[in-house]
């Protein structure tokens, strides 16, 4: 994935100078994809410690994975315009392209499907500890309150299968 981004005709944002970056945030239109919190950890998990643990320098243990996610700190404050949620980003990409006055690009908005953290959603969870799941909360917390996702509506879930 990487690999394709960096292969876009795009310039990255380390590119500019401090003044060019700064006057990017204050007159473009920001806008971020973000995904369910818990959602994001589960691919992580199958991703990082048990499809390719080797390759990261991770074991396929659990607590192994949460003592790394517990001691990564994320301090990111840009001031986003718009939010989409990967689970309605259809809905979100003909909303955002409407309010920016983007017209005849519909090729653009992706098609909806099943995705994988998903369908991995409740297995994995089913099996963490119920202290183990406030910590996550804890650390997603500022996750949850900017990106409009609620820890206490993803736990009833998981009670409710």
């Amino acid at each position: 994935m990487r690999e394709q981004l960096n292969n876009l005709p795009f310039k990255r944002l380390n590119t500019y100078s401090d003044e060019e970056i700064r006057f990017r945030f204050e007159t473009y239109t920001k806008l971020i994809i973000v995904r369910n919190p818990l959602e994001r950890l589960v691919s992580a998990w199958e991703d990082k410690f048990s499809y390719a643990p080797s390759r990261f320098g991770y074991r396929k243990q659990y607590h192994s994975m949460l003592k790394t996610l517990l001691s990564n700190t994320s301090n990111t404050m840009i001031d986003y315009d718009f939010i989409m949620h990967t689970e309605t980003i259809a809905e979100d990409y003909q909303l955002f392209f409407r309010k920016a006055g983007i017209v005849g690009r519909e090729d653009l908005i992706p098609e909806v499907r099943q995705r994988k953290g998903d369908r991995l959603f409740w297995d994995f969870y089913k099996e963490i500890p119920l202290e183990d799941l406030w910590q996550i909360k804890q650390k997603f917390k500022a996750d949850y309150d900017m990106f409009g996702y609620n820890f206490h509506d993803d736990i009833a879930k998981l009670f409710s299968r």
